[in-house]
């Protein structure tokens, strides 16, 4: 985990370095809505079997749910097709989760239900590399890096054995402030200052550092409205 930090780090560094010799740029803002859930390494074939399935563990469900996001950006030219654009942003990203789960209590085997409502706040900086088809369509891809401002997690559980109360409202236990991943998408512009963004993150660390068996990520398709001025 700390050198996929240490790589998403050095390569944004670089990027926004190696910005400062280019063209003179252009400066716009973004508003738009995130809609988030979780890859789970183990049962997700983009993460190539990095996480092994833990016995007796159930497969878990994960709800995706809307999140408000926006920020600015700076639209820096390379050559007639290829553009650098650092988007620093606020991003909050919302899901819930389902897990089946067994208690052994002395002789005696229950089955339960987890679920889990995890809500988290993110400062971004999302370095794109933007690919111009024209002057109206264009797709990117890049690095992104998230440092948390705040976190949540609702917890309850049914039908847990003896009156065993496991519910919780708080912080994330093991929560792992900072995150990294890889962005892509496609824009759209409507009028010569008007887009419409689409993109997809995939989170590549994993949201907490907790030995329960199972390995969450972040995944979140977005949807905004930008302003060149």
């Amino acid at each position: 985990m700390k050198k996929s930090i240490l790589l998403i780090f050095i390569l944004s560094f670089t990027l926004s370095t190696y910005s400062q010799n280019l063209s003179v740029p252009k400066f716009g803002i973004k508003f738009g809505t995130n809609y988030t859930n979780f890859n789970f390494h183990q049962y997700n074939y983009i993460f190539l079997g990095t996480s092994e399935i833990s016995p007796g563990k159930a497969k878990p469900e994960s709800t995706s749910n809307f999140g408000v996001q926006g920020g600015f950006f700076v639209d820096f030219k390379l050559n007639a097709n290829w553009y650098y654009i650092p988007y620093v942003n606020y991003s909050q990203f919302s899901t819930n989760t389902k897990i089946n789960r067994t208690f052994d209590i002395d002789t005696i085997r229950t089955k339960g239900v987890e679920n889990n409502e995890y809500i988290i706040e993110y400062i971004s900086l999302d370095n794109n590399f933007k690919w111009k088809f024209n002057d109206r369509m264009s797709i990117y891809l890049g690095p992104s890096i998230k440092y948390a401002i705040s976190n949540e997690l609702n917890k309850t559980v049914v039908n847990s054995p003896n009156g065993l109360d496991e519910d919780y409202s708080g912080e994330i236990i093991g929560f792992n402030e900072i995150d990294g991943g890889i962005i892509f998408g496609t824009s759209l512009f409507i009028t010569e200052h008007i887009d419409i963004d689409l993109n997809m993150y995939i989170g590549l660390l994993e949201v907490e550092s907790n030995d329960d068996g199972y390995n969450r990520a972040i995944q979140s398709s977005s949807f905004s409205i930008g302003y060149t001025f």
